[in-house]
């Protein structure tokens, strides 16, 4: 009778062995751990250089500067300011771009635990503009132009137009034929 009462209360006191063993090393780690460092915020906004108008959607990417490792980054909003919270302390630096405009780099940003709060102001983006030499736009034309009351067949880009006559650009069209005497007929009519 005790063996088997013995037996049942043996998990139930490994259990209770082993929450207690848990709980008492638990506090004890976290007696050795230092508090968490602050993390630093970093903000400010980014605007044309030229206009003074503030650009949304720029990307702001934060670089580490012991291993220019990326850390995070954010995108500006519609008004042109960004914040980048969650920074650890540490030196970094900051690229900000945006399509159209040439990366501006900020350097030697340092987030300490004494000043966690990093303001760049405003980040002025010039306008990355290239002279091109000239643009030539070319199109072709449609061979055929289906219109309500009829078809019309474009013949300027055919070699025959360039050096034959008349009766041989109707030679290639469909369903127009010319006879060696040079009459012309449209499906035999």
């Amino acid at each position: 009778m005790y063996a088997n009462r013995y037996r049942l209360s043996t998990p139930l006191f490994l259990l209770f062995a082993a929450l207690l063993a848990a709980g008492i090393a638990l506090p004890a780690q976290a007696q050795g751990q230092r508090p968490p460092a602050p993390q630093g915020v970093l903000s400010g906004s980014v605007q044309d250089s030229d206009t003074g108008e503030a650009i949304s959607t720029a990307t702001i990417a934060v670089w580490s500067s012991r291993d220019s490792s990326l850390v995070t980054g954010a995108v500006s909003n519609v008004d042109g300011t960004f914040m980048i919270e969650q920074i650890r302390p540490g030196s970094y630096y900051v690229k900000v771009s945006f399509i159209g405009y040439e990366n501006a780099v900020a350097n030697d940003i340092n987030i300490t635990p004494a000043s966690p709060r990093v303001s760049l102001g405003a980040i002025r983006l010039t306008p990355d503009t290239q002279q091109l030499e000239g643009v030539e736009v070319v199109a072709e034309r449609e061979a055929v132009t289906f219109e309500i009351d009829r078809t019309v067949y474009n013949t300027k880009d055919q070699i025959t137009s360039t050096g034959g006559s008349a009766s041989d650009v109707l030679q290639n069209i469909p369903s127009v034929e010319v006879d060696i005497d040079g009459n012309i007929s449209l499906r035999g009519n």
